[in-house]
């Protein structure tokens, strides 16, 4: 045997047993898990199955996701803005909860349809008689920007409304 068909021998050598190992010992499909007796992992379990909207779960109540199902959503305090909050999240009124949700982009005055449409400050209300848009959310009359007033909506938090 010549020194090249030496060498391609011991390539293919190599590459035979690379594939006998990988084949055995495996990357793995699941097909290979489950026939040596394990259960594909799935990830924790929801912690609101079972459960309704508005009922509490660790850390946060459930609320109601967009679609289909319950959702665990981190307990705030203060509506609007709360340190709780991770960025990009706002503290919303939801099912009498205030809750950490990935905060809108609409701004105070801009039409909405559910809570945080709003961007972080704001909420999404409808005023008797009006159609449901962004209000600044507020304490007292001096965080209304344009001289709004600091209305109570009875929900257990103010928003700024033009006078």
């Amino acid at each position: 045997m010549n020194r090249n068909t030496k060498a391609l021998l011991w390539i293919v050598a190599v590459f035979a047993v690379m594939a006998v190992g990988l084949y055995i010992g495996g990357c793995g499909g699941d097909e290979e898990n489950n026939d040596a007796g394990t259960v594909a992992d799935t990830g924790p379990a929801n912690p609101c199955d079972g459960k309704k909207a508005g009922d509490a779960c660790t850390g946060g109540y459930c609320i109601q996701k967009v679609g289909d199902g319950l959702e665990c959503a981190k307990e705030c305090t203060t509506i609007g803005a709360d340190t709780a909050c991770g960025t990009g999240e706002g503290c919303y009124m939801i099912d009498k909860n205030k809750v950490c949700l990935t905060a809108g982009t609409k701004k105070a005055g801009e039409a909405c349809g559910v809570a945080n449409d709003c961007e972080v400050g704001a909420m999404c209300v409808q005023p008797e008689g009006g159609s449901m848009a962004c209000y600044q959310v507020c304490v007292k009359d001096e965080d209304c920007s344009g001289g709004g007033k600091c209305t109570d909506t009875s929900l257990g938090y103010s928003v700024c409304v033009a006078q």
